[in-house]
């Protein structure tokens, strides 16, 4: 687990402080922590708090910092950056090991209208 932990920690520091700087330190830190929280079984801010033994309400309004659109953009980057790595990792292998993998590529191109 301390390795893991280890592993992902550069990777979030690149994602949220070279990419998302005009997010205050606190809704990163508050990030980070329900990021870790998951590793643990916490899957939401609630519990989060109950664990750590600090106000709901403060895990709340830093979240509330983030903006919607800052929110997508982080998860899409995040998702790609885990996709990229999975990729290049294996193509790095031989063609019988892709081959065994069954590798596939989706693309859902949708436009779902919203009421």
């Amino acid at each position: 687990m301390q390795q893991n932990i280890i592993k992902c920690t550069p990777f979030f520091q690149q994602i949220l402080y070279s990419r998302f700087r005009l997010i205050t330190s606190q809704a990163i830190e508050t990030v980070l922590l329900l990021s870790l929280g998951l590793m643990f079984g916490l899957y939401n801010p609630n519990q989060l708090a109950d664990a750590l033994e600090i106000p709901k309400a403060r895990l709340y309004r830093h979240l509330k910092e983030i903006r919607l659109y800052k929110w997508k953009r982080m998860l899409v980057s995040i998702g790609c950056s885990a996709a990229l790595e999975h990729i290049r990792e294996t193509e790095a292998m031989s063609d019988s090991t892709k081959s065994r993998r069954r590798i596939t590529l989706s693309v859902d191109d949708m436009v779902r209208a919203t009421i």
